[in-house]
């Protein structure tokens, strides 16, 4: 979980990215995102004076036995507000 948890925060740029160049233009025109591109190329999105950005991360693993672990990560306030529930389905 901590593994996922790290990759899920990973605010690395990734450009150029194809695919985000190509859902930027609406209509042959430049789309209202079209120049954040590159802010938008990592797994974590974080531009506050837009005010847009990665607001939640969910993980759901499940083990050999179909147990599930649930967590999710929400910012809060400028933290981090987590909720987590482990179902074990062996009742």
């Amino acid at each position: 979980m901590n593994a996922l948890e790290h990759m899920l925060k990973d605010s690395q740029c990734n450009w150029p990215d194809k695919q985000i160049e190509s859902q930027s233009v609406v209509g042959g025109t430049a789309g209202p995102f079209s120049h954040c591109n590159q802010s938008l190329s990592s797994i974590f999105v974080d531009m506050p004076n837009k005010g847009y950005g990665t607001r939640t991360h969910t993980m759901i693993l499940v083990d050999q036995q179909n147990n599930i672990h649930y967590k999710e990560l929400t910012r809060d306030n400028g933290g981090w507000k987590s909720t987590e529930q482990r179902i074990d389905t062996k009742n």
